[in-house]
């Protein structure tokens, strides 16, 4: 979708622009933490510019990302489970909205108020299982699709706005656990 909205040159581009950026932040992650010999952005943040004031700009930084991460996780639930609730016959998932509803308060919720980190190896599982349930639900809609009904407009360059909807999905691909 992304090729197909931004065109292949500009694709290229920020492809292999989001993953050498994604890398090298990566990497200066890795190098703060060697010379600082932290192992959060708070003592980093503490050590490297020795203002509180800064830490806590940081800690709000790291919120809203873990906010936004959680949002696109229920974004994406809200528009797999009516699906998949219809194919196993659940009528009560099969509404968006309460889908969102039953997966905030009976998943993500219980999981946010673990003490021990141990107790999240079940969950872990699940993740896997619902990663391996992506990956199949795409490679089944890659082979039921009909090509000749859905043709794909994509040209070699043109710069139009729609660059700039392909770059956060890009971006997120990069992105990796900030812990």
């Amino acid at each position: 979708w992304c090729m197909a909205s931004s065109n292949i040159i500009n694709f290229i581009i920020i492809l292999f622009l989001c993953s050498f950026f994604s890398g090298y932040a990566l990497y200066l992650l890795a190098f703060c933490t060697s010379i600082t010999s932290s192992s959060n952005y708070k003592d980093i943040a503490l050590q490297a510019y020795n203002n509180p004031s800064l830490t806590l700009f940081i800690q709000i930084i790291l919120i809203l990302y873990t906010f936004g991460s959680c949002i696109s996780y229920m974004v994406l639930l809200a528009d797999l489970v009516p699906e998949t609730a219809q194919i196993l016959d659940l009528p009560i998932l099969t509404d968006r909205l309460h889908a969102s509803i039953i997966f905030m308060f009976g998943f993500f919720l219980p999981t946010s108020f673990v003490t021990n980190l141990n107790s999240l190896k079940f969950v872990s599982i699940f993740g896997f299982i619902c990663v391996l349930y992506v990956m199949f639900l795409i490679i089944n809609e890659y082979m039921t699709m009909n090509v000749s009904e859905k043709p794909l407009n994509i040209n070699l360059f043109t710069f139009n706005s729609n660059i700039f909807n392909s770059i956060p999905i890009l971006i997120v691909a990069y992105s990796c656990h900030y812990n």
